[in-house]
């Protein structure tokens, strides 16, 4: 097999990357966390309760697989472009197909110790009892429907984008549409069983059509809660029929996408610019056509007023997360109040989905700020950047503020949207919707604040973007919000009883929460923005490859 050599080349240079070995511990922490957390939620009272466990690990692990296995692979094509070392595989005797085979087995065996790294925490429900042996089986099979799903989408994205960021940015959106795809069989079986009424007492949730198409196929193919032990998603013989057929039908998008790499490599090879078809696709879609003046004078503007953050929002793709967020949110948070307002789940409901939105903007913001710096330490402009007459701190000042203005829109939507619902809840507790209404929002704001403060400076302290990527999450939200969130699911477990904390009242425990992200977030911030400006002042970031 002439791909085994390039197999074993990928495998032995992934084994000296340090950050494969942080992924697997990051994994194996984030599933560790989230089993403290559902311990503590449940007072401690484990025994026969592992449906409980196997409802929140399993999700968990499903989402880790979709959102790490396309990032892990996005970069395996479109470095060697870079780096013009795929044309000099192409004069071995390897074909386009056996460089394919290699990528995508050697991303696929990476990926896979992510869930190796997880299965001792996965272990816990069935140690604790209560989980058959038929939701094991399904969860074994939509794992592996969704590692196949992730690999493809990491793979074409890469042949189809030279940048990381791009090529990670792709690999993102076609692992999400991957997802929708695969697991559109389980959720038309499910509506034809709620809607039918073929099952006695399932009643049809009062969701809107477009959650059904967008979290449908990720609740119902993750278990996520007790999806998977009541009708009509629970698991039978005909969902586990719909599983085998997921499955194969992942694996065959793995093998279509094989096909489209066997045959577009050895042209890739060669090319050293945009082709015509993206060439025409740029002059479509990415260069303005009305209101160029307004634009024009809007970018002259900026870059009188802030050159430094300038840089960050001058191209297209920037426009393109300023506005699409904004767009996103606005189409999001419609369909949900809209639904609430007619037959949907309600304002409670709809409150809770508000931290969860929040969550993926603040992701959004994480991500562009760990990739801040890298085209300028790629390109050596930031050397340039640092003779000139501005010092560092007006240099990670104006970049700072390129950030901010970049996500404003969306976050103000957000921050409009969540004193909107929260003002339709009048039948609770004064004290307690006072706390978590202006809490939350306080959490928004200071995380808008300091994401970008900490991502700055992750993004150039670390080489690798992916490693900048996880070192702003776990510095500026996994840090920060899961520690006070564990001691506030102590407060309320019998812990909490033993110690006498069960009896401070909601509403300080809530602000005690909120104070304690808020410190946490600011010491992070305010860290990482000496440490920035020291590493400018004495030309320690690092350089690129």
């Amino acid at each position: 097999m002439n791909a085994l050599p390039v197999i074993v080349r990928e495998l032995r240079t992934e084994a000296r990357h340090p950050l494969n070995y942080w992924l697997r511990v990051a994994s194996a922490a984030v599933m560790l966390g989230v089993a403290v957390l559902c311990h503590v939620g449940l007072d401690g009272t484990i025994a026969g309760r592992g449906n409980v466990f196997f409802g929140v690990l399993q999700p968990t692990l499903f989402s880790l697989i979709w959102l790490l296995g396309p990032i892990m692979t996005c970069d395996s094509i479109s470095k060697e472009r870079r780096e013009g070392t795929l044309g000099l595989l192409f004069l071995t005797p390897l074909r386009p197909v056996d460089v394919g085979i290699a990528k995508a087995l050697s991303g696929v065996l990476r990926a896979f110790t992510l869930i190796l790294a997880a299965l001792p925490v996965v272990a816990i429900p069935l140690l604790v009892g209560g989980v058959s042996g038929a939701d094991v089986l399904r969860a074994a099979l939509m794992d592996v429907m969704a590692l196949f799903g992730a690999i493809s989408a990491g793979l074409y994205a890469s042949s189809r984008c030279r940048e990381f960021s791009r090529a990670a940015l792709l690999s993102l959106l076609l692992g999400g549409i991957a997802l929708i795809l695969l697991g559109a069989p389980q959720t038309f079986y499910f509506l034809h069983q709620a809607l039918s009424g073929a099952i006695p007492g399932a009643t049809m949730p009062d969701w809107s059509g477009l959650l059904y198409l967008t979290i449908g196929p990720w609740a119902i193919c993750s278990g996520v809660g007790d999806a998977w032990q009541n009708s009509p998603a629970a698991t039978s013989p005909t969902t586990l029929i719909f599983s085998v057929g997921q499955m194969l039908a992942a694996a065959g998008m793995l093998l279509l996408t094989l096909a489209a790499l066997n045959r577009n490599l050895r042209r890739l090879s060669v090319e050293t610019g945009m082709t015509q078809r993206q060439v025409w696709w740029w002059k479509t879609l990415c260069t303005p056509r009305i209101f160029t003046g307004l634009l024009a004078g809007s970018q002259r503007g900026m870059l009188n007023r802030n050159p430094i953050g300038w840089l960050q929002r001058r191209t297209w793709s920037a426009r393109v997360a300023t506005w699409g967020w904004l767009g996103a949110l606005l189409v999001v948070e419609t369909a949900l109040v809209t639904s609430s307002l007619g037959y949907g789940p309600g304002w409670n409901d709809l409150m809770d989905a508000q931290p969860m939105i929040g969550l993926l903007l603040a992701l959004g913001i994480t991500f562009s700020a760990a990739d801040s710096f890298r085209k300028e330490r790629e390109t050596g402009a930031l050397e340039l950047l640092l003779v000139t007459p501005l010092t560092a701190r007006q240099i990670i000042a104006g970049r700072l503020y390129g950030l901010w203005g970049q996500y404003l829109p969306a976050f103000l939507l957000l921050l409009v949207t969540w004193y909107y619902t929260s003002s339709m809840r009048h039948w609770v507790d004064a004290d307690e919707l006072f706390a978590e209404r202006h809490g939350l929002a306080l959490i928004y704001l200071v995380s808008f604040t300091c994401l970008p403060i900490i991502g700055l400076n992750q993004s150039l302290h670390r080489r690798n973007f992916f490693a900048a990527w996880l070192g702003t999450i776990v510095n500026g939200l996994a840090i920060p919000i899961l520690g006070p969130m564990l001691l506030l699911a102590a407060w309320r477990s019998s812990w909490g009883v033993l110690t006498g904390l069960h009896n401070v009242p909601l509403k300080l425990a809530l602000l005690g929460f909120v104070l304690a992200v808020v410190v946490v977030q600011g010491v992070f911030a305010r860290r990482a923005i000496r440490q920035a400006c020291q590493n400018l002042n004495e030309r320690r970031f690092v350089l690129a490859k």
